[in-house]
């Protein structure tokens, strides 16, 4: 079951990626985030009786507001990105830059990378700058 979720996971991400680069173009990346947002607050806000004991302290709630202010900012950078650039750049160096922070998050607090993470990092610039198309003329 965490195989078909993982999958599904990453086919809605993608999938609301393009959309919302597309969306972006004609709307403006702050207006298409913001109703994002408002949907999204609204399932959460279903969804939260079912999944939370209702033991959320003053620190989670703010932390939680901090990710989600961040969170909303780094998705208008995005779809920004995506309605000016080229996506094959936007969406990978947006993807690696959001798992680079809690990887820093996790080396500062004393945290080990492992082989394959490591191998991971150090493939991951050079295969978008491929991917790009950067280096085969023009």
């Amino acid at each position: 079951m965490a195989l078909f979720f993982s999958a599904m996971s990453a086919v809605f991400y993608g999938l609301v990626d393009f959309l919302g680069g597309r969306v972006t173009r004609r709307t403006g990346a702050a207006s298409a985030v913001l109703w994002t947002q408002v949907a999204a607050l609204g399932v959460a806000a279903l969804a939260a009786p079912l999944l939370v004991d209702g033991r959320a302290t003053i620190a989670d709630l703010a932390w939680g507001a901090a990710a989600g202010i961040a969170g909303s900012a780094g998705v208008v950078a995005l779809y920004r990105g995506l309605a000016i650039g080229r996506s094959a750049v936007v969406a990978p160096l947006s993807a690696l830059l959001g798992g680079a922070v809690p990887m820093v998050y996790g080396l500062v607090g004393g945290d080990r990378l492992g082989a394959a993470s490591l191998l991971g990092l150090a493939l991951a610039l050079p295969a978008i700058y491929l991917t790009a198309g950067g280096g085969l003329g023009k």
